[in-house]
């Protein structure tokens, strides 16, 4: 999809994911999150058939 990279760019700063979250969704339990204990999760692989591939971005 054309808008993948914008996405992907978007949402590898935690800082945007927070801000997002604390924007967008007004259930009380985002404002005790903790985001700075949030890591990125590797979403690049090898697939069956030997080619690269690049997952969405994961947050753990």
């Amino acid at each position: 999809m054309e808008s993948d990279p914008g996405y992907r760019l978007l949402f590898s700063h935690a800082e945007m994911v927070r801000d997002l979250l604390r924007g967008f969704v007004k259930d009380p339990w985002v404002q005790q999150l903790r985001f700075d204990t949030l890591h990125r999760v590797n979403a690049s692989y090898v697939s069956e058939d030997l080619r690269d591939r690049e997952g969405d971005v994961v947050w753990r």
